[in-house]
Parts: structure tokens; C-alpha cells; sequence
């Protein structure tokens, strides 16, 4: 299977989420990432890229916590300082205040404390 293959079943299974707003089977989608954590770093460009702010957060942390790695560490760490470097206003504009960047990077890092370095 390729990787837009991949990307494809990947973003059903968001979008699926989001429209529905339930968690869905594991089994009935073709998994993103592989076991570098590659692949959901695309996506979480995708969308904040898009203005996306607060799916792309979520997304990264669904996938931290259900299969957490160093690599998928550091794809939230690159958003976090990518999204502390637009301004104030752009931040509000993707309803994602600059409060939210910094919760979300201390939320990043106590999961990182649990899931990988227990």
C-alpha cells in the first residue's frame, strides 16, 4: 500500500471523527501513520495550513496518546513553535489563542512524561 493510500484511509478516519463526533473502530480504517510516526506530521501541516488550528491539535493528540512516540513528540513540538510564531491576531482568527499554544505545549509535554518515559 502507497502512502497517499494511506493518507486517504488516514483522513477518512478524521473526518469520519469530526462529522460524527464519535470515536470510531481502529479496525475499519487504514492506520496513518507508520511505526515511525510518519504520515501524521503531513496531516497536521494540512491542517494548519488550512487555519485548521484546533483539529490539527486534536489529531496530534489522538494519535499521541494511541500510539505515542518520540516522532509524533516532535512533529507537536514543530507545531507549537510554528504556532507561536504567528501573531496574536492570526492565532485568533483560527479561534486559538496564544493561551492555547502554551497549555497545549505543557499538555504535549506531561503526556510525554507519562507515555514515554514510564
Amino acid at each position: 500500500m502507497d502512502f497517499i493510500e494511506l493518507l486517504i484511509g488516514g483522513t477518512a478516519k478524521v473526518l469520519a471523527k469530526i462529522f460524527t463526533r464519535k470515536e470510531l473502530n481502529d479496525d475499519l480504517f487504514v492506520e496513518i501513520e507508520d511505526e515511525q510516526g510518519r504520515g501524521i506530521d503531513y496531516l497536521v501541516d494540512a491542517l494548519l495550513a488550512e487555519g485548521r488550528i484546533n483539529e490539527a491539535e486534536n489529531v496530534l493528540f489522538d494519535e499521541f496518546q494511541r500510539a505515542p512516540s518520540e516522532a509524533l513528540y516532535q512533529t507537536g513540538l514543530a507545531m507549537y513553535q510554528r504556532l507561536n510564531a504567528l501573531s496574536d491576531e492570526r492565532l485568533d482568527e483560527g479561534d486559538f489563542p496564544r493561551a492555547e499554544v502554551e497549555q497545549g505545549l505543557r499538555d504535549l509535554n506531561e503526556l510525554k512524561d507519562k507515555l514515554l518515559d514510564e
